[in-house]
């Protein structure tokens, strides 16, 4: 019988013979505490005719997942795209992406999200406020992204009014303003859908001599653009 004893080789993993700079020896230790990416080797001494030693195994250690960029919230006008995206590390990673619509007390697996980015394509106001997350598993665990949470502002109803009167007659005037609900930002007129130029306040008056079918496109306070009817 002999002494079992365990011993790492302290050269390069896959150059046999070739040593490490600065470690050209091997380190005996105790078994059972190896390092990730060390070759690792059995050597049995105290026999009559010397000792042997086993051929060497690498060593591979895979760490647990871990979140290195969180997704980040979004505030977007509805009928628009928008995207969450989680960066992760960690060996065979998969994903699931989950919705909260009761404010994140409890989470609902969504169908077929399973890469690292969530897209939601023409976003409807019935998603304000809902609140998404991701899993993140290997083969070592699972870790969970921080929740975040998507606003989806409506897009502004925009209506307009004439006076005195939408018809008029030859040396009448008439005056449309534009109003919408949000708040206006910015507008811009169009008359037959040609917009016409310098016209970027909330009113814009005519005469008989530039009679059309008038509209006005607004950007209101949430960044959010609509058009109204002519």
């Amino acid at each position: 019988t002999g002494q079992l004893r365990w011993v790492e080789d302290w050269r390069a993993p896959g150059l046999v013979g070739v040593p490490r700079v600065g470690h050209d020896r091997s380190v005996v230790r105790p078994p059972g505490r190896p390092r990730p990416g060390r070759r690792e080797a059995a050597r049995v001494t105290g026999v009559p005719c010397g000792a042997v030693i086993s051929d060497p195994a690498l060593l591979l250690v895979s760490a647990a997942p871990q979140i290195t960029a969180q997704p980040v919230g979004a505030n977007n006008c509805s009928n628009t795209n928008v995207s969450f995206t989680v960066t992760a590390s960690g060996n065979a990673l998969s994903y699931q992406w989950a919705q909260s619509t009761d404010g994140g007390t409890t989470f609902t697996n969504i169908t077929g999200e399973t890469n690292s980015t969530l897209t939601l394509l023409n976003v409807a106001t019935a998603l304000n406020n809902n609140i998404y997350q991701a899993a993140v598993t290997s083969s070592c665990g699972t870790v969970t992204s921080d929740p975040v949470t998507l606003v989806v502002n409506p897009l502004p109803t925009v209506v307009i009014t004439a006076n005195p009167s939408a018809t008029i007659t030859a040396g009448q005037t008439t005056t449309l303003t534009a109003s919408s609900t949000p708040a206006a930002n910015t507008y811009s007129w169009f008359k037959n859908g040609v917009q016409v130029s310098g016209q970027t306040g909330s009113s814009i008056t005519i005469g008989t001599d530039a009679l059309g079918a008038y509209t006005a496109t607004i950007a209101d306070v949430n960044g959010c653009i609509n058009t109204s009817n002519a």
